[in-house]
């Protein structure tokens, strides 16, 4: 069935709001387990999303979710691996400080 089929339907736009509310419910799941991990392990969590820069509102709302507990979301691997690498070298001096 095409697009341009589906949308003439009157239960599309029903379908596609309940579609958007169960993956959004999901998401925010995720964002709980998310922050159970780090409060668990105590170890810091960071992600990287094409959400940042996507159109659909629902993965900006679970970006912003992420970040409101302090999970510091990023839109490129790099930039995350970077951040990483800095946290590990302020550990690493942090604990050479501690040891004298």
């Amino acid at each position: 069935m095409s697009t341009a089929v589906m949308k003439k339907s009157p239960y599309y736009d029903q379908g596609l709001n309940l579609a958007s509310a169960i993956i959004k419910d999901a998401e925010m799941e995720v964002v709980e387990v998310y922050d159970r991990l780090i409060d668990t392990y105590k170890k810091p969590l960071i992600l990287s999303t094409d959400a940042k820069h996507n159109a659909y509102e629902i993965n900006n709302e679970v970006v912003f979710a992420l970040e409101e507990k302090g999970i510091p979301v990023f839109h490129s691997p790099e930039r995350a691996a970077k951040t990483l690498s800095y946290l590990t070298e302020y550990a690493r001096r942090i604990n050479k400080i501690r040891q004298r």
